[in-house]
């Protein structure tokens, strides 16, 4: 496998509704801690 082929993104759409901004699901939060552009 080159290198080319073994990098791989991922787009994740994460919403808080019209709630509290607060209460994020913990998928969510676990996501946007290890991304790396917000």
């Amino acid at each position: 496998m080159n290198k080319i082929e073994s990098l791989r993104a991922a787009v994740y759409i994460v919403g808080a509704g019209p709630g509290d901004p607060d209460l994020l699901t913990v998928k969510a939060d676990k996501i946007l801690a290890t991304a790396d552009v917000i």
